[in-house]
């Protein structure tokens, strides 16, 4: 979206330039021409999507360019995803359409098949610990925005912590973080 709307200079190590208005606004989830649509208790519904549509049928307000962000595109209904297909195939003038997925086989494939699919690197820790991911998350997160999120959820944090301290009570939790990796730590996690 930032790509889309920046009014910065343009260099090619640093584009978007996330120091214009635009991409200010657009990082702070104010910018008019960008909609994020995120899933309401794990799943997209149909209703979602059609706000969503009534939204980008309008011209954009301030930019050339409107950008919805679909995030989690896996937990669209399929009453949603049926919704979708018809402003998927023929996308208003201006509008350009971002669906994000860490499971991109759950998402209904008459949705993959009008789309053209970008698979993104692992955000390096550097960037990661720039943006005050807590280094106890960083490894956990796997180079993604997401899974940071996700395991810095309080309630992801605690059950952690609960299953640990359940599979290792004659340990302590420092000495668990210290021997156990963190790929050991996310198996055993999803497991539960």
């Amino acid at each position: 979206a930032k790509g889309l709307n920046c009014r910065g200079d343009f260099q090619e190590d640093a584009w978007p330039c996330d120091s214009c208005r635009e991409c200010r606004l657009i990082e702070a989830g104010q910018y008019a021409d960008v909609t994020v649509l995120t899933p309401e208790n794990k799943t997209l519904k149909i209703e979602a999507i059609r706000r969503l549509q009534q939204g980008v049928a309008l011209k954009p307000y301030e930019s050339r360019f409107r950008a919805a962000i679909i995030q989690d595109a896996d937990q669209l209904t399929p009453d949603a995803a049926h919704a979708f297909l018809k402003t998927l195939e023929e996308p208003p003038r201006g509008v350009f359409f971002f669906l994000t997925t860490q499971y991109r086989e759950r998402v209904f494939a008459t949705i993959q098949s009008r789309c053209q699919i970008v698979s993104l690197k692992a955000i390096p820790k550097g960037i990661l610990e720039q943006k005050m991911i807590p280094s106890s998350v960083i490894p956990l997160a796997q180079g993604s925005f997401g899974r940071a999120s996700y395991w810095m959820d309080p309630e992801v944090g605690e059950r952690r912590k609960n299953i640990l301290s359940v599979l290792f009570s004659n340990r302590s939790l420092d000495d668990i973080n210290e021997k156990v990796s963190s790929k050991e730590e996310e198996r055993l996690l999803m497991e539960e």
